[in-house]
């Protein structure tokens, strides 16, 4: 079981983010282009967080198993910085088999929403390809087993169906029902039907779609009011429900009372536009 430590101090730069795609700490996550508001952020007051490390054969300095947005909007931030005003950012080191340690870092990114359906898939599959079974990961996770096998299902799908994804250009839930019987020299094809059939995008304010704001309302409705599944995967369902990524009948079937509460989130939104 991966173990936690004493905190200690360190400059940004000088922990290590994993870029190497094989390595089993790597993540997608970590290259992303850091958002001007989290750097200026970090410049003018730090990070609080405290983030993991682990110390891996071959590597110097501690490697980063969770935090790397905070290590990297830190670092950012720090090169604007004079060397005696540089921030420094805390930490603590973990100890666990490599599979411990991918499971860490996947139990502390997973409820945040920031991550793509994929991002979380991929790091499925590296727990699976680790020799864990589909309920373990799914534990990780705080999802379904059937979520997992859906995760696995949509790697298989080919490149282009996968960057329409995540380019948000369609739902997961809608390429699992798509193409999963679609044969993979027909997938492309398939594509271009589909997102020609996708309405073009308005200009405007650039707010949610009306769906998605009234699915929100929801959830603000339905969240304390489902007794029976365990917080973290009603918590996670219920986000993946909101911005499309889960159906309302995977829903229904996964979250006990979900239809009635639903039902009962649609009479008080009418009462309260009345």
């Amino acid at each position: 079981m991966a173990s936690r430590s004493t905190t200690y101090k360190a400059f940004p730069e000088d922990l290590i983010v994993i870029n190497d795609q094989d390595h089993f700490l790597y993540q997608e996550r970590a290259n992303r282009e850091i958002p001007d508001e989290e750097v200026a952020t970090a410049l003018e007051h730090g990070i609080a967080d405290v983030i993991l490390c682990a110390r891996i054969p071959g590597y110097d300095n501690p490697v980063v198993v969770a935090g790397r947005q905070r290590r990297n909007a830190l670092a950012k931030a720090n090169e604007s910085l004079t060397a005696a005003d540089r921030y420094m950012i805390e930490y603590k080191l973990v100890k666990g088999e490599p599979h411990e340690l991918v499971g860490l870092m996947i139990q502390e990114n997973a409820l945040r929403t920031d991550m793509t359906p994929l991002e979380k898939a991929r790091d499925a599959q590296k727990l699976l390809d680790m020799g864990q079974t589909r309920e373990e990961v799914a534990t990780r996770f705080g999802v379904t087993v059937q979520s997992i096998k859906d995760w696995g299902m949509a790697l298989s799908f080919q490149p282009k169906v996968l960057r329409a994804i995540e380019d948000r250009k369609i739902s997961l839930s809608s390429a699992l029902t798509s193409f999963r019987k679609t044969p993979a020299d027909k997938q492309e094809d398939k594509l271009k039907e589909i997102l020609q059939k996708v309405p073009a995008k308005r200009g405007g304010t650039g707010g949610a779609p009306k769906k998605k704001n009234m699915h929100k309302a929801y959830a603000r409705f339905m969240a304390g009011d489902n007794e029976g599944s365990t917080l973290g995967a009603k918590y996670l369902l219920l986000l993946q429900w909101v911005h499309g990524e889960a159906t309302t009948a995977e829903a229904e079937r996964e979250i006990p009372g979900f239809k009635a509460s639903l039902s009962r989130a649609k009479r008080q939104l009418n009462k309260e536009s009345e």
